[in-house]
C-alpha cells in the first residue's frame, strides 16, 4: 500500500511540473504575435530582395517580379501596422 501512494505522489508531482513547463494562453498569444512581426519584417525586407533573387533565377518576366516585390512589401507593411495597432489597444 505504501508504494502505491508513493507512486501516486510522484505522478502528481510530475504532472504539476509538466503544467508549469507549458506556456499559458497569454504567453502563446505573445509568442504568436512575435512570430507574425518577424514574418512581416521578412515580407518587407526579405521579400523585395531575396525572394526576387530566387524568382529571377527562374527566368520570370521582370514586371511580374516588380509586382511580386511591391506586393510582398505592401503585405508586410499592412501586417505590421495591424499588429502594432492591436498592441496599442
Amino acid at each position: 500500500m505504501k508504494t502505491n501512494s508513493f507512486f501516486k505522489k510522484v505522478v502528481k508531482n510530475e504532472t504539476q511540473h509538466i503544467h508549469t513547463l507549458l506556456p499559458s494562453a497569454e504567453e502563446r498569444s505573445r509568442i504568436f504575435k512575435v512570430i507574425l512581426i518577424l514574418f512581416s519584417a521578412f515580407l518587407m525586407f526579405g521579400g523585395p530582395t531575396y525572394l526576387l533573387l530566387v524568382l529571377r533565377k527562374l527566368d520570370i518576366y521582370y514586371p511580374v517580379l516588380l509586382l511580386i516585390g511591391m506586393a510582398s512589401f505592401t503585405a508586410g507593411v499592412i501586417l505590421f501596422t495591424r499588429l502594432i495597432r492591436e498592441e496599442k489597444t
